[in-house]
């Protein structure tokens, strides 16, 4: 009678937790669900098992770094290469892994390898998780976002491990090239040198390969199956159909900002001395990682001038296009907003965009993710400077980053007081969630109203 009565009263405590589910809209389950993995992951990391010396870590700097993984950001407090031992780096790529392709498309995979359908509510909690196109094209495009991950992840892998050889033994050298090609793809910057990866600053095979895969997660699952069936078309002779108007906006918006990113870089840290191709590598380099929010770097960001790391600072807060791995408020929410502008300057009716109107809901939204974003900054930002001791442009520096979850510091992450550790958690979260979606969660929706009211002039500008 015991055990019967305990088999029901955990039946009904499952029924319970469904229900409570189906009450929270798909941001706010998906919020729950990525607070749940970071501590969780913050658990295992802080045990014995996963530390080098065997002791336990203060629970607040693994939940940094479980944090830092599960929103593939790459700011940490400890070194990871030698701070965790093999077990806890693992723990990092797998957080890595189901941050970056988000935990409900491994979720997904597995219902479609069973064969199953998914519910209602799964299929928007997909819609938000990972920006799919529409609920009929889910399981086709869930399983492109599964072989693109694969391909570029073991091609960069097997890339790396042979660039290490030459350093490593076989079983080490793989092992650096699949935790490195992982941490790219993701756009997570966490890397198992203490110094990044200044050693390599001059290697155009390591650099190309680390810009290649990390360029692949940031653009995004959507652009890159577009781009394949362009391709596939090419090499068929048939008839090719043009990319559509996000995929053109989001590559245009990326590409060029990586350039002036690259221009400025080079110009304000150009030294007579040094070759300039090599100067040019290392340019590129930084651009690059900053504007896919992956993280990783070649120079040290301290070492940097107040320009450079100014300019960095934009390309993190605008960060990869939506639909991918990488953070920031997105490179096609900033693209919608210059449209905007320029409607705004030309007196256009419309704003468009490669001949086609952009709705109302868009332009309304990427304001919205704008102004979302600036004022959660500004929050964390005036936190910190009460907090840290630091100068200010180091802290917009490392606010920006944690919210683009890009990584990149200027060495100040390793020395914040436990406010501070919090703030930047709490904005990692944000950044990889969306502010928007977090300030959704917290203030919670209206929903739809059934009528509107009348229409009334305010000046404004």
């Amino acid at each position: 009678m015991r055990e019967k009565s305990r088999i029901t009263h955990h039946a009904s405590r499952m029924i319970w937790f469904r229900r409570a589910l189906r009450l929270l809209s798909p941001i706010q389950t998906l919020v729950v669900g990525f607070l749940l993995l970071t501590v969780l992951g913050g658990v295992v990391l802080s045990l014995p098992i996963s530390t080098q010396d065997g002791r336990f870590q203060p629970f607040l700097d693994a939940l940094f770094t479980s944090a830092s993984a599960i929103t593939t950001t790459g700011l940490v407090v400890v070194d990871t290469g030698s701070y965790y031992n093999l077990f806890g780096q693992i723990v990092i790529m797998i957080l890595i892994q189901v941050g970056g392709l988000g935990y409900m498309t491994l979720i997904v995979f597995i219902i479609i390898l069973f064969g199953q359908s998914l519910s209602w509510h799964g299929g928007n909690l997909m819609q938000e998780s990972l920006a799919v196109p529409s609920r009929g094209e889910m399981r086709q495009f869930i399983l492109r976002v599964i072989q693109f991950t694969l391909v570029f992840e073991l091609m960069g892998a097997w890339a790396l491990a042979l660039f290490w050889l030459g350093e490593y033994g076989f079983v080490r050298a793989v092992w650096m090239g699949l935790f490195h090609s992982v941490s790219a793809f993701g756009t997570a910057g966490f890397s198992l040198f203490s110094s990044g990866f200044v050693a390599y600053r001059d290697s155009w095979f390591f650099n190309t390969v680390i810009n290649v895969v990390s360029i692949a997660g940031a653009v995004g699952f959507l652009v890159l199956s577009e781009a394949r069936t362009v391709a596939g078309k090419i090499l068929r002779g048939s008839r090719v159909h043009r990319l559509s108007t996000h995929s053109k906006l989001a590559l245009l918006v990326f590409f060029g900002l990586t350039a002036l990113g690259t221009a400025v870089i080079l110009a304000v840290e150009y030294k007579p001395q040094t070759p300039l191709p090599d100067q040019f590598l290392s340019a590129s380099f930084q651009a690059v990682t900053a504007s896919s929010t992956t993280g990783f770097n070649t120079v040290s960001i301290d070492d940097m001038q107040p320009a450079s790391l100014v300019m960095i600072t934009g390309l993190m807060f605008i960060g990869a296009p939506t639909g991918g791995t990488g953070g920031g408020i997105k490179a096609t929410t900033f693209g919608v907003i210059v449209l905007i502008l320029l409607a705004v300057l030309r007196g256009a009716r419309d704003v468009n965009a490669f001949g086609r109107r952009i709705g109302m809901r868009t332009l309304i939204k990427s304001v919205a993710v704008m102004i979302a974003a600036v004022l959660w900054l500004g929050v964390a930002i005036l936190i910190l400077t009460a907090t840290e001791d630091a100068s200010f442009l180091s802290i917009v520096f490392e606010a920006v980053s944690a919210l683009g979850t890009v990584g990149l510091s200027t060495g100040m992450t390793p020395g914040l007081t436990a406010v501070g550790k919090m703030v930047i958690i709490l904005s990692m979260l944000a950044g990889r969630i969306g502010p928007l979606a977090m300030a959704f969660t917290l203030v919670g929706g209206g929903g739809v109203k059934a009528y509107r009211y009348p229409e009334e002039e305010v000046f404004v500008g």
